[in-house]
Parts: structure tokens; sequence; C-alpha cells
């Protein structure tokens, strides 16, 4: 009782509906009414379904992203078969990553080890899916960026480190998980990804990850990385965010083998986000409830500036009942 007690200013913690409840209310109360639109935000980013805010393909943006960027990535219908699924990836090597093409937060995203797994996840789920080459680099990074002129501002960029458990030769892997505040808070999620490993005791030393994802969703920890943030690195995500030519405002996800790679752009994207991408650089144990608050508004105003440019040069925003029926939808594809 007393460590779910320890949520109360463990705010990291905190379900997404309660920490972003403030920023609900001043995006419905506040900014609707300033730019006279409901969906505004819809604007930021007018390639995209509500700029990016829900609706949105996940392989319908890779299908923009060079293929020396991404790695390889196959679009599997709910329709499909598992046989004729199957067909469709067999010149991929396990491991995979399986990922919803609309979701976020690390909704149902699973390593897929074998061909078992992949018919467990077919089968499991009803909804369109990726599932991508997986991509074994080291280092892990989140970047946000946005346009101002004719170039793009890198906002932050923060590595993403996968939560993991060392043995000690005495407690079993979902002791070892509870005893971590972002185990213990995310022990639902992080479960599903160690499955039958659960009750095994590991070796004094021994170290296992939740299937490498590095989601804070599923207890990875995230560290901005300020000296990263370079005008060599500003200039190859100008080059890089001009020839995708679909984003105003986004948050890039990918992985690369070093530090020094992120200056040559010798990356692999994993997917990239519009509106909806968080920046994840709030969740440094370095900020406060307060500084995070101050980062969530900065970039929501950066949102409403795009929004406005592109309204002002004839984007027409989505009615009411248009931008409802994409939430709807949206939420629909995270029930099933």
């Amino acid at each position: 009782m007393l460590r779910w007690l320890k949520i109360l200013y463990l705010w990291r913690f905190w379900p997404k509906q309660v920490l972003y409840f403030p920023l609900t209310v001043y995006i419905l109360l506040v900014e609707s009414l300033r730019t006279g639109k409901l969906f505004y935000f819809a604007a930021a980013n007018p390639d995209i379904s509500l700029g990016g805010f829900a609706g949105d393909s996940k392989f319908k943006i890779l299908q923009h992203v060079p293929e020396t960027l991404k790695p390889a990535t196959v679009f599997i219908s709910k329709d499909l078969s598992f046989e004729a699924a199957e067909k469709l990836v067999r010149h991929l090597s396990f491991p995979l990553i399986a990922k919803p093409d609309i979701g976020e937060g690390g909704f149902k995203v699973r390593k897929l080890e074998n061909v078992y797994d992949m018919i467990d996840y077919h089968l499991r789920n009803e909804m369109d899916y990726l599932i991508q080459s997986y991509c074994d680099f080291e280092h892990e990074f989140t970047l946000l960026c946005y346009r101002k002129d004719n170039e793009f501002v890198v906002s932050s960029i923060v590595e993403r480190i996968p939560f993991y458990v060392i043995g000690d030769g005495h407690k079993t892997v979902l002791e070892l998980i509870k005893a971590s505040n972002a185990g213990f808070y995310n022990q639902r999620k992080i479960r599903q990804q160690y499955g039958a490993r659960l009750h095994e005791v590991l070796k004094e030393g021994e170290v296992v990850d939740a299937g490498g994802i590095g989601n804070w969703d599923f207890g990875a920890s995230c560290k901005e990385r300020p000296l990263l943030n370079t005008p060599e690195v500003q200039k190859q995500f100008t080059r890089i965010m001009s020839e995708i030519a679909i984003f105003n405002y986004a948050r890039i996800d990918f992985k690369c083998k070093n530090y020094l790679d992120i200056v040559k752009a010798d990356i692999k994207i994993l997917e990239i986000n519009g509106v909806k991408g968080e920046p994840v650089h709030l969740y440094d144990q370095k900020y406060s409830l307060f500084q995070a608050y101050r980062i969530i508004f900065r970039h929501w105003r950066i949102i409403r500036q795009l929004s406005l440019l592109n309204i002002r040069n004839g984007f027409r925003c989505p009615g009411p009942i248009k931008g409802i029926r994409i939430l709807f939808r949206h939420a629909w594809h995270k029930l099933n």
C-alpha cells in the first residue's frame, strides 16, 4: 500500500491522462478559443491525420523515409491469414519487432523471437500491424525537432535506455522487476516482455532486458544528451526532414551504433510521430514537475505557432465532427 502511495510524488509514473490533464484543458479551453479552431493543431503537419495527434499510419509515414534510414518494414493487414502474413515477412530474419500501424506509448509493441511468437501475435490482435527487422544497434534515441524558417531546430536529443534486471542468485525475475520504481509501476507491460522467465532465478550478475524496447511505458529510462545537439546534427536533420517533406513538427525515434553516427546521420529510424510526440526529455530525473510542465507547454506553443502559419496560408482544419470521428476511430484501434 505504501508503495502505491509513493506515486503521489513520483509524478513520472503517473498515468498519462493524469499528467497531461492540464494540457488537455489548456488545448480545449484556451488554445482552441484563441485560434477559433477546435482541432487547430492539425495544421502543424497538414499532410498527416490531425497533424499526427491521432489516426496517423506509421507505415504511411515510414514510406516517406529513405530506405537507407529505416529497418525493413512490412505492413500486415488484419484481414490476412497467418499463412499470407508469413509469406510477406519470409525474407526477414528473427528476431522481429511487431507494432500496431496506429497507436502510441508502446501500445502492443512486442519483440518476436520465432515464428510461434508471430503466430501468437497475429491471432491475438485484430488490427493492422507492422513487422520490422529488429535493429540491434546499441543506442536508441528520440530527437524532437520543428521547422523554423527553412531549417529544422533540434529541441532535444534523449537517449532511451531499455529496462533490465541484474540477477543476484536469489531473487526471481519478477522480484527483481518489482524492486525498482520503473519495474513496479510499469510491471503489467514489463511482465509481458519477460513472459515465461518471470519466475526464473537469474545467476549473480546475469543481465536480462525487457525485449530491448526503449519505451518509457516499458520501464525504460530517459537521459537527455544536450552535448549531442550540435550545429552539425541540426544540419543533418534539416536535410533528412526536408527529404521526408511531410513534417513541420516531429519526434523521431531512431537507433545508431555510437554517438558519432548521429553527426553522420548513420541511423535507423524506427518511427516518426507528429504533434502527439511528447518531449520525452521531461522524464530525465533532473527535471522537476514544474519544469516538466514548462517543457510541455513550450512545445505546444510551438505547435500553435506552426499551425497558425499554415492556417494563414490556406490550410482548412477539420471541423469538430470530423475531428471527433478521427479520435473515436483512433481509440477504437486501441481497444481491438
